[in-house]
């Protein structure tokens, strides 16, 4: 190779190792795939396969893992025909990874086996640790228990022997976690408490909390709940010094039931009731109806019929998010009675509100519009407007489903009208977006245009990419409808970028939690 091609292909390479340190991985893949080409054409192999390594970490930690795989049974070829050993255990502990990361675990441990071999050869006990611990977590996923405490039987000593903490911590977390596993209950907790005081010496918080959360399980789990509570306190703590709100739920949730199994029924509530706006926040529905059924007969043991109506709400609002909505109405009517009767007018609204949006998620349209009619005038006599609001787009959208467009824009647009005045611009592009769907099924095209361009910088300015992709894939619709098939094709190729496959459209409003 020229002086010449060799720096721009070192340049190339370098840039890509700069991309990386900035966190730009697909920017760094493009850098490398440059210098690969450039080594390959002038038949430079060691750099050949040091590229092809770095392009196979890439494409791991972006989960691109077949392309990943690629470049890295690549690299050890090339390393293999060179007799290069370390970079032939490099590569294998890559190629193990990348299939313990695509839940292979067989392949992960044949590959990681072949390195530590090699690693055994080359007394490079780094890797070696490093090599049997991830041998370890494999067998851990195959639940084959003995042989993965086997791994970090040998790991442990060798970490300890290089003063490696990290590591040795994280060895007897995972052997607790391994004993934890097939009932050595008392192994575990001894692996846990060696590990908890490491991770407290080096500062880990987040490994701490999460060994005391396993703790007070595995005292749970041996009747000592008071211990059981003592961790789960202290892990909730870490959590939510940290900012791990979610995790913290999930500790939140588990200290209520060790609280039952004292018969400490308010503690157990006051948990739950914690936990309970945390999985609603983060969307982790199935965890936020397990926490409502654990808390619902306290409340109702307790006489606590608000916080049993309020559960019933929360419960059904879960429900109807993982697609149970005959559940979902179970709860919305058992909630209403109660409400009714505490005359408290606000979540009796909301309950008839999700009503409506259970059935119309089922389908029955008049049932839906029904619940909806009722809800309004609730909302109306407190002067919850924003409520008001979400009610009348609802009630859009259900005459929308219906074939009903003229009724649907009416409906609609005096939603608009109060999320201008009172609202948010969250609510006034929602409603701007349901708006321009009659009016395009009604073939009134400058109408959809005129509400989807003036939600669309609301939408970005919010950083909403799910409605933004909403907005540009409607404005694509109707200039295709127009006859514009250059200005379609540029609102649909913005759009690409933003959209998922797990959103649903469009967007129901939900009313006061």
């Amino acid at each position: 190779m020229t002086n010449n091609f060799q720096e721009r292909a070192n340049n190339f390479f370098n840039q890509g190792i700069e991309q990386v340190q900035a966190g730009q991985l697909q920017a760094a893949l493009q850098c490398w795939q440059e210098a690969l080409r450039l080594y390959q054409l002038y038949d430079d192999r060691q750099s050949e396969a040091i590229t092809l390594l770095n392009l196979g970490n890439a494409c791991r930690d972006l989960n691109q893992y077949p392309q990943a795989i690629e470049f890295s049974e690549q690299a050890l070829s090339i390393f293999r025909y060179s007799s290069e050993l370390q970079g032939e255990t490099n590569a294998l502990m890559l190629i193990g990874s990348i299939r313990y990361n695509s839940h292979q675990w067989r392949a992960a441990i044949e590959y990681y086996q072949q390195a530590l071999r090699l690693v055994q050869l080359l007394s490079d006990r780094d890797t070696e640790s490093h090599a049997l611990t991830s041998i370890g977590n494999a067998y851990v996923n195959l639940k084959q228990f003995q042989q993965a405490l086997a791994s970090y039987q040998q790991a442990l000593p060798i970490f300890r022997s290089r003063g490696d903490r990290q590591g040795e911590a994280n060895v007897l977390q995972y052997q607790g976690t391994a004993y934890y596993s097939f009932g050595q209950l008392q192994k575990a907790i001894e692996c846990y408490q060696q590990a908890l005081l490491l991770y407290q010496a080096i500062g880990e918080y987040a490994e701490s909390a999460k060994v005391l959360t396993n703790l007070g399980n595995a005292f749970v789990n041996i009747h000592q709940f008071q211990q059981a509570i003592d961790y789960y306190q202290q892990a909730i703590f870490i959590f939510q010094q940290i900012g791990a709100s979610h995790a913290a739920a999930s500790v939140l949730a588990n200290l209520g039931m060790a609280y039952l199994n004292v018969n400490q029924f308010q503690q157990a509530v006051e948990s739950y009731r914690a936990a309970i706006p945390i999985f609603e926040h983060f969307g982790n529905f199935q965890s936020l109806v397990l926490c409502c059924e654990q808390a619902l007969p306290i409340h109702q043991q307790l006489g606590d019929r608000l916080g049993e109506a309020n559960t019933l709400i929360c419960q059904g609002w879960a429900y109807n998010n993982l697609s149970q909505y005959a559940r979902a109405i179970e709860c919305y009517q058992k909630a209403l009675p109660i409400l009714r009767v505490l005359k408290l007018r606000c979540e009796e609204g909301t309950a008839l509100n999700r009503l409506g949006i259970a059935y119309d998620n089922i389908g029955q349209y008049q049932q839906a519009i029904d619940f909806y009619q009722q809800a309004l005038p609730v909302f109306q006599e407190i002067d919850a407007q924003r409520d008001v609001a979400f009610v009348l787009t609802n009630l859009g959208i259900v005459h929308d489903n219906l074939k009903c467009y003229q009724q649907a824009i009416e409906f609609y647009q005096q939603a608009l009208q109060i999320e201008k005045q009172v609202g948010t611009r969250q609510g006034e592009a929602s409603v701007l977006i349901n708006l321009g769907v009659p009016y395009r099924r009604l073939a009134q095209f400058q109408q959809a245009l005129a509400c989807y361009l003036e939600a669309l910088p609301m939408v970005q300015q919010m950083c909403n990419k799910r409605e933004e992709a909403i907005v540009l894939t409607n404005l694509g619709n109707v200039y295709l409808d127009l006859k514009q098939p250059l200005l379609s094709v540029e609102y649909y190729q913005k759009a690409l970028p933003n959209i998922s496959r797990n959103w649903r459209w469009p967007v129901v409003r939900d009313g006061a939690k």
